[in-house]
């Protein structure tokens, strides 16, 4: 038997499976990027034709039937669909080139780190006042990762996808599952494929286009 979403989708290339999952990896990652701990986005596997969940895990970078994510994931599960007016920008030539260039690329440990200690994702003033702006900066310096195809997470899967088929501006290998979620590309309110809805803070918000 197939799996029963909560609510029926329509799987398009691009659209975006948002996560509020449990576990400690997870759990540390949903700290930094409040409450979203993992995005998927919807691609056509080369393999079998099918519309399939593409991102990034343990694992690297790998193709999931949407039916076994939903199923697999213990926690809260988000569909974020593209609207009317991005799907006309999307360029499904490029996003199936970029998807076949980030297939088998190894997951970068080390990302999270990064992004987390520099401060474009953690506001590290406001929690320990007392640490000097310079020190910060330098921070930021030393640790804002540079953008690369050599190595990802879930979330700059998501944000190299965009970059090739709608053209937005970011750095693809600093974003988090949360920004993805951010970006004003998506219809105005998400679907629940699993779980309840815990929010998505700033959702469809950030502009990139």
């Amino acid at each position: 038997m197939s799996e029963q979403f909560f609510t029926p989708i329509d799987p398009k290339p691009g659209d975006i499976l948002a996560f509020n999952t449990k576990g400690f990896l997870s759990t540390l990652i949903r700290f930094f990027s409040i409450g979203i701990n993992h995005t998927e986005i919807v691609a056509q596997n080369p393999e079998t034709g099918n519309l399939e969940c593409f991102s990034a895990d343990s694992h690297g970078t790998r193709f999931k039937p949407i039916e076994n994510v939903v199923r697999e994931a213990d926690g809260h599960i988000y569909y974020l669909e593209l609207r009317d007016d991005v799907r006309k920008k999307f360029d499904e030539v490029a996003f199936g080139e970029i998807i076949l260039q980030l297939q088998d690329i190894p997951y970068d440990v080390l990302h999270f780190i990064g992004v987390a200690i520099d401060d474009w994702h953690i506001d590290w003033l406001s929690i320990f006042p007392k640490i000097p702006e310079w020190i910060l900066k330098m921070l930021k310096g030393i640790f804002q990762n540079a953008e690369t195809k050599s190595k990802v997470v879930c979330s700059g899967v998501a944000a190299w996808s965009f970059k090739q088929s709608l053209n937005i501006n970011v750095n693809a290998s600093e974003e988090m599952p949360l920004n993805i979620c951010q970006y004003n590309l998506y219809k105005v309110a998400y679907k629940i494929l699993k779980g309840t809805d815990k929010g998505i803070s700033g959702y469809n918000q950030t502009n990139v286009l």
